[in-house]
C-alpha cells in the first residue's frame, strides 16, 4: 500500500492532511509521488492522522524509498 492509498482509504483530502502535517500541499504530493521521503516525525503525524497501524505506514515508506532510490538512479544514468 502507498501513502496515497492510505490517505484515500481514510477518505481524507490532500488539503486536510497537508494542514494537519504542517506542510504545503505540494510537499504532500511529493511524498505521495516518491519525489521526497517524509521524516520520522512526519511519519508519526501520518500515523495519528490516518489512524493506521504503524507497520502499514512503514510498508508504504519502504515502497516509497525503493521508488525514490530507483528514480534517483535513473537520473544519474
Amino acid at each position: 500500500m502507498q501513502f496515497r492509498d492510505i490517505r484515500k482509504k481514510c477518505g481524507l483530502t490532500t488539503t486536510f492532511v497537508s494542514q494537519k502535517l504542517g506542510v504545503k500541499i505540494t510537499t504532500l504530493y511529493k511524498y505521495e509521488q516518491y519525489q521526497v521521503l517524509p521524516s520520522t516525525s512526519i511519519l508519526l503525524k501520518m500515523k495519528e492522522i490516518y489512524n493506521c497501524d504503524y507497520l502499514e505506514l512503514l510498508e508504504a515508506y519502504k515502497f516509497a524509498k525503493e521508488a525514490y532510490c530507483e528514480r534517483k538512479a535513473k537520473k544519474r544514468n
